[in-house]
């Protein structure tokens, strides 16, 4: 029996392109299950990608051994005390599923795992709540949830984990997922624009689409068993079976006797059998995948199948290609842009910064030159600078709000600039948006109202409540991060209390939230307010009435300011979501790393 695999090289590299335009921040699994990891590992670098993901620490030892110049991220758990191989710490990041875990990976490269409807290893959400001391002692690198194959609902899931790792004070820059269609991968970068979501898969990357495969068997002729007749419950064999392809010629019959001449024992026409024995060979094609050192791993051909037309027989998508490919890659690890808030083609409201997310960190000695080939161009001119947040999340905004209209570019040349730790940028990037209606918020604590205004014009007053005296609101502008229609409040991912008998304690679902700071302020209704204006009941969110929830939802867009004033709390920080109005101009511009 012949088995070929033919593969449409034209259509291949087009599904790896369709894949990375899906998951733009994809990490190529290549967990061969200790079969021919190496090999895997070189056909995932020529995506150009700089992370693969392992499964074990054993992996990640044989993949960095065969060359492989980017980082290496290993999906098992790390297990302390585990006997394993000797791992460059500033290359291999690994997996931490417990506290304890991360406490003994002080020091190193480490994502953190969130218990999900898995069920298996994992951080619970009440680990969140004294998790921050721990991530101080390593190189934190995000979160990472392994959904389920059959989960009902990912995006609330994910969704959950988030609001609870933001009630918890924690920075959650990127999420890598595992098991997440492109869909709901979308639906959750356009709710959580300021997030880094890394899909994680395994074939979609080699196989290269269902449509890219065809296979052709070849079946010789059977001839009849001397000494009886084949068995009624077995089908006759035909001469050639296909699949997709045109019909081979048949090979002829193989002799079923032994080389010397001497017939196989068995098939004298005195032997008599007594029972319906035939074994059927079964080929198994692993597509995309061949022997470690390139040739296919059930023996060896003597001569190749020759390919059809626009095909080659070739896994790997290239007529002859070889078995150990040479992927393109960076001299150095590569520096990437996370993400880049607002989304390219959006309009967004006057109060909405640039705001730009690396995903390593900048040294303070190289942010100067990354700041200067991050270029913002804007019809009218407008004055403006960026500021710094960390070392990894730097925004733009204007000295004043921006006026109605104007057309923003972004330009963040980033090919060969260095990060002043080793890493080098790759690929350019542009973003473009708007600004919509000049539509502004102003909430007054002590009088327990909200204005809004459109063009400088009141449109409403809304009576409101805000925090408590206990759980007081934030001041300071916040430009509207994004919003939904129902959002699950707990107290437990708040960091409140998660106490079922405590008074504070509350696990609702409430309609109408408009999201304002990553600590988990929201303008919306709550069941437990339902006519606001008279007080300051809140745990620091900001309560209007069912009717006015709703119809402020449906009348702003992200980038809108909304200020609060008189509350007991402060001004927020500039970098609690999208807060950078809420700096003075001159404050706005120390955080440059240029002179102004």
């Amino acid at each position: 029996m012949s088995l070929s695999l033919y593969v449409d090289t034209e259509r291949r590299p087009l599904h790896r392109r369709t894949l990375l335009t899906e998951f733009p921040e994809l990490v190529p699994v290549v967990d061969g299950n200790g079969i021919c990891t190496p090999r895997l590992a070189r056909q995932a670098a020529l995506l150009g990608l700089g992370t693969l993901a392992v499964g074990t620490a054993q992996e990640a030892a044989e993949v960095l051994a065969d060359g492989f110049t980017g980082e290496v991220l290993v999906l098992a758990p790390y297990r302390i005390g585990e006997d394993g191989p000797d791992l460059p710490g500033e290359r291999v990041i690994r997996t931490a599923g417990s506290p304890e875990a991360l406490r003994a990976l002080a020091g190193r490269r480490v994502v953190v795992e969130c218990t999900t409807g898995m069920h298996r290893h994992g951080i619970t959400r009440r680990d969140l709540l004294s998790l921050a001391p721990t991530l101080a002692g390593v190189v934190f690198e995000g979160f990472t949830l392994n959904l389920p194959p059959d989960v009902g609902d990912p995006v609330s899931e994910v969704s959950g984990w988030l609001s609870a790792i933001a009630g918890a004070g924690l920075p959650p820059c990127t999420v890598h997922l595992g098991r997440l269609d492109a869909a709901d991968l979308a639906a959750l970068a356009a709710r959580f624009p300021t997030i880094a979501f890394r899909s994680r898969t395994g074939t979609g990357p080699r196989l290269g689409g269902a449509g890219a495969l065809r296979t052709r068997a070849g079946v010789p002729q059977a001839p009849r068993i001397a000494g009886g007749e084949l068995p009624s419950d077995v089908p006759a064999l035909h001469p050639t079976r296909t699949t997709g392809l045109p019909a081979a010629p048949p090979r002829p019959a193989r002799d079923h006797r032994a080389t010397t001449g001497r017939r196989r024992r068995g098939t004298g026409a005195g032997w008599k059998r007594k029972g319906a024995g035939l074994a059927l060979l079964t080929a198994v094609v692993l597509a995309g995948a061949s022997g470690c050192d390139g040739t296919a791993s059930a023996g060896r051909a003597s001569t190749a199948a020759t390919p059809q037309p626009g095909t080659s027989a070739g896994a790997d998508g290239g007529a002859g290609t070889s078995g150990s490919p040479s992927p393109s890659q960076p001299s150095a690890p590569p520096l990437q842009i996370d993400s880049i808030t607002p989304a390219d083609g959006s309009t967004v409201g006057v109060a909405m910064p640039v705001s730009i997310v690396f995903s390593h960190p900048v040294a303070a000695s190289a942010r100067a030159a990354v700041e200067q080939q991050l270029k913002v161009t804007t019809a009218p001119a407008v004055t403006g600078a960026w500021h710094w947040f960390g070392d990894r999340r730097v925004d733009w905004r204007p000295q004043d709000f921006w006026a109605s209209g104007t057309k923003v570019s972004v330009v963040a040349a980033m090919t060969g600039v260095s990060d002043g730790n080793g890493r080098v940028g790759t690929q350019d990037y542009t973003h473009t948006f708007t600004i919509g209606a000049d539509v502004e918020a102003k909430v007054s604590v002590p009088g327990h109202q909200m204005q809004v205004f459109r063009n400088g014009s009141l449109v409403r007053t809304l009576p409101i409540d805000a925090g408590s005296a206990s759980f007081p609101s934030w001041d300071g502008t916040m430009a509207v991060i994004d919003k939904q229609k129902e959002v699950r409040m707990t107290s437990c991912s708040a960091g409140i209390t998660c106490d079922k008998n405590s008074p504070d304690f509350y696990d609702l679902t409430l309609p109408w939230d408009v999201h304002l700071t990553y600590s988990g302020t929201y303008v919306h209704y709550s069941t437990g307010d339902p006519a606001p204006g008279h007080g300051e009941g809140s745990h620091g969110c900001v309560h209007l009435s069912m009717a006015d929830a709703q119809w402020f939802y449906d009348y702003v867009e992200q980038g809108d300011p909304v200020t609060v004033t008189g509350s007991q709390r402060g001004d927020t920080g500039g970098d609690n979501g999208y807060a950078a109005f809420t700096l003075s101009w001159s404050q706005w511009l120390a955080g440059s790393a240029l002179p102004h």
